[in-house]
């Protein structure tokens, strides 16, 4: 009777975690430096009060972990300011272990939202008043991190070893990320305009990025490619947010205080139709925000990259020679690439209507993706590239180097060329005919051993192109009538009327297949299917792209319908030094 008696009270009594010590820069600090020491006695405390704050940040209603975090991440702040003088300088180890830390626990801390909690807030609990102090000290904290985050990383200076720490402020782009994937466009609606303004500027509106030294054009074109980076990194959070229905059901719900809730009226399946239209609506809202900035991405894809095919700089400095010339067209070229692969995350969220002519951006969709086109055309050349007259003289200019170059930008330009060719088909269909051309051509004409020279990311990029163009049922003549892509019962939840069949006859442009660019691409891909075109693609796709041993080829020869199994093939699959591309 004593043991069941023991068992039924530990199973009805739950006792919630002990509360961790107070946060704050020397005690963070502390256990960050205590963490890595080799002695068992003095690391697990110290991890375990480090996961501690991380795990208890908001069931026990406290704050200043992550400001604390930022101190010390800021060590020129920290130090200076008094609230780790004690402690000295912050080591780099030390600072990216902050940095780490932070980016980690920004999901707990952001994605509970204020109101929420306020839902906690009656006048017959007694923690009330606790509850209310800790919500105002919550959102200062948030409110803290919105500022100093972007100072930290658009801040333009270089760590003690006088490297710029890539590492360090990689995780704080990732936090800011994590940030975004939460807090817009409730929370933070200026977010992506912020950080344009920053890759415009290479400073914030608000005197972010402090510039010093002889070499400020190159430290602020730094700022501006850090910027960019953080900038695709928060359009990729936004584009693939999950859409969550709280269920409140009370004890298990962070930052309710353990108040009973009822069950949301919405996880009713009765409401299937109004759930799914709610969400609907709420997600392309934040898409439409977040596609605000969609001009400022296209012209900023046509300014760079003019500048890194011509090899000029957008840079302020006058009399650059030399080494200065050849590091303000690198960063031109990576800040191209990165204002495409922003724009291929912007491309989904745009989300035009069936109807394209009646849409007021398609003329602006439509010439973005004219000038891909043309940037396509200009970097396609592999693996001679042609170098500009602005770079002969300059001796740290390679061939190589050039080839590189124009490969990451040929790269972004066609992964972008595949987004718009998933998402909006019927507006790339005016590009099939000269985009598609240029990527077979390579693979029906250039050598062997040109093709195996070819990075292998370049070559899934061009055959994952040329899959999803013979994929596309709009470009397929014998598939043009099938269901249309939008399905019926979904398009009637989204409020959209018809199911999207593509068969409209109403003579208002609807159909798409009597658009002539579409007509023009199935005729471009028609001739591609023909016999004797296709044969060659595959020929050539798998004696140059594979790079197959000799073996290989002779079994695909002798067995062209078979089953490739040989020891040869095993081997390949657990070999990381293979030439095979697919790993076996």
């Amino acid at each position: 009777a004593p043991q069941s008696s023991h068992g039924e009270d530990s199973t009805n009594t739950v006792q919630p975690p002990p509360p961790p010590p107070p946060a704050n820069v020397n005690s963070v600090l502390t256990a960050i430096r205590n963490s890595s020491s080799p002695n068992n006695t003095i690391r697990h405390p110290s991890e375990r009060v480090l996961q501690q704050w991380s795990d208890t940040y908001l069931h026990h209603h406290t704050c200043n972990y992550l400001t604390s975090l930022l101190y010390i991440i800021d060590w020129e702040s920290s130090t200076a300011g008094g609230n780790a003088a004690a402690a000295g300088v912050v080591e780099e180890s030390s600072r990216l272990m902050a940095a780490i830390l932070f980016k980690n626990c920004v999901p707990k801390a952001f994605s509970v939202p204020i109101d929420s909690l306020l839902e906690g807030i009656t006048t017959n609990d007694n923690d009330t008043a606790a509850l209310r102090v800790f919500i105002d000290q919550l959102r200062h904290e948030r409110n803290i991190i919105r500022q100093t985050l972007p100072n930290l990383l658009f801040r333009a200076r270089t760590d003690s070893s006088n490297n710029y720490d890539k590492t360090l402020m990689l995780h704080l782009q990732l936090a800011l990320s994590n940030i975004a994937l939460f807090d817009f466009p409730t929370g933070w609606p200026t977010l992506l305009e912020e950080l344009m303004h920053v890759v415009k500027n290479g400073s914030g509106g608000g005197g972010a990025t402090a510039i010093g030294g002889d070499n400020d054009t190159g430290m602020i074109m730094i700022v501006r490619v850090r910027a960019i980076q953080a900038l695709r990194m928060c359009l990729s959070s936004i584009r693939h947010r999950k859409i969550v229905v709280q269920k409140g059901r009370g004890g298990g719900r962070r930052g309710g205080g353990g108040r009973q809730q009822q069950q949301h009226p919405m996880m009713d399946m009765r409401h299937l139709e109004s759930m799914i239209g709610k969400a609907v609506h709420e997600r392309k809202e934040v898409h439409r925000m977040a596609c605000n900035i969609f001009n400022g991405l296209a012209e900023g894809i046509i300014q760079h990259a003019q500048l890194a095919v011509t090899g000029g700089s957008s840079s302020s400095g006058v009399g650059q020679e030399g080494d200065a010339t050849c590091t303000a067209w690198q960063m031109e070229c990576k800040l191209a690439t990165q204002y495409i692969k922003c724009m291929t995350e912007v491309i989904p969220m745009l989300e035009i209507e069936q109807v394209v002519h009646s849409d007021p951006r398609v003329p602006a969709v439509r010439s973005l993706l004219d000038n891909l086109t043309q940037i396509c055309q200009a970097v396609k050349a592999y693996p001679f590239v042609s170098t500009p007259s602005t770079l002969m003289g300059v001796s740290s200019i390679h061939q190589q180097e050039m080839t590189i170059q124009m490969d990451k930008l040929y790269r972004a330009t066609l992964t972008c060329c595949m987004s718009s060719m998933k998402y909006q088909p019927q507006l790339f269909a005016t590009q099939i005919t000269a985009v598609l051309p240029s990527v077979v051509e390579p693979i029906l004409t250039l050598d062997e051993a040109v093709l195996q020279s070819m990075p292998v990311k370049r070559l899934i990029v061009m055959t994952s192109f040329i899959q999803m163009v013979l994929q596309c049922a709009l470009y397929d003549e014998r598939r043009k009538d099938r269901l249309g892509s939008k399905n019926a019962v979904l398009s009637m939840l989204m409020g959209r009327k018809g199911g999207g069949s593509g068969n409209d006859e109403s003579g208002d442009g609807s159909n798409p297949n009597n658009d002539p660019a579409v007509i023009a691409a199935r005729e471009t891909v028609t001739a591609l299917l023909a016999e004797g075109t296709i044969e060659r693609l595959i020929e050539c796709i798998v004696g140059k792209f594979l790079m197959l041993h000799p073996d290989e080829v002779e079994e695909w020869e002798s067995d062209p319908e078979g089953r490739y199994e040989t020891d040869l093939a095993e081997e390949a699959m657990l070999d990381a030094a293979s030439p095979r591309h697919c790993g076996g």
